[in-house]
């Protein structure tokens, strides 16, 4: 297995210099991107991707992308192609929540274009804030996505 990206642990961190802006502000910048800290608590948005045989895993934590998605989405589908795999876990469960639905639409239109039916996309949300929008979105377009509340409930999915 093969990991890179930003994580919460020393052995996640790979390339990173620690920056401090002031006391309480600082920034880990590192080849795959740039995670701002205040005071402890995440400011921008932190990709993490895993190899994880039969499908990528990638974790995305912090603010909701909302001018960014896009990009984030081409990150992870050129992650998955270039190991060579056709499957996605998409592990959101510590993502804000976006601030609107037209959000969710977004982003359900974004997967359908950018992964299609080239991939099999699962993303883990809290259960809780689940609506099915972006889901309904993508696959109205053709994409293979389930939105789903575990991670055990999306690797059911995801490789059957």
């Amino acid at each position: 297995m093969t990991s890179r990206g930003v994580g919460t642990t020393p052995s996640q961190i790979h390339i990173c210099q620690l920056n401090w802006v002031s006391p309480w502000v600082f920034f880990v910048l590192c080849g795959e991107g740039l995670v701002l800290l205040r005071g402890g608590l995440m400011v921008s948005t932190s990709l993490f991707f895993e190899d994880r045989g039969k499908h990528l895993y990638a974790q995305i934590s912090g603010p909701y992308p909302e001018e960014e998605i896009e990009d984030v989405l081409w990150k992870m589908r050129k992650e998955a192609e270039a190991l060579g795999l056709p499957s996605l876990l998409i592990d959101a469960m510590r993502l804000d929540t976006p601030r609107h639905d037209l959000f969710r639409f977004v982003v359900g239109r974004h997967i359908a274009e950018i992964f299609g039916q080239k991939f099999r996309v699962a993303i883990v949300f809290p259960k809780h804030l689940i609506n099915k929008l972006a889901e309904n979105t993508a696959v109205n377009r053709g994409a293979l996505l389930q939105v789903c509340g575990s991670e055990e409930e999306a690797l059911q999915w995801l490789l059957s």
